[in-house]
């Protein structure tokens, strides 16, 4: 694999690190905008409304914990692909 290869490959790794970094930030935001209208609409019954609070917070934290781990193997998936291939100037390559 020559200099020019290596560039593009480690282009592409961070393209699609990109990508997925993005599109979980797009689906969660799009995943806590939709739960606000159920949440919401449940929480305006007011028998509902302090079990409706606690599942609505719990949910938030699964939320949380779930995109934020996508986007730290992501990261380390990224890590690893960059320790995998040399810089594209690299001569010893």
């Amino acid at each position: 694999m020559d200099a020019h290869d290596r560039r593009r490959l480690r282009g592409a790794l961070t393209l699609l690190h990109e990508g997925v970094d993005e599109g979980s930030r797009f689906v969660e935001r799009h995943h806590r905008r939709a739960n606000e209208a159920v949440y919401g609409a449940l929480s305006a019954i007011p028998p509902l409304s302090a079990p409706t609070r606690l599942v609505e917070s719990a949910h938030g934290a699964v939320l949380t914990t779930t995109y934020g781990s996508i986007r730290a193997v992501n990261r380390l998936l990224l890590l690893a692909g960059e320790r995998a291939v040399p810089h594209g100037d690299d001569p010893d390559a």
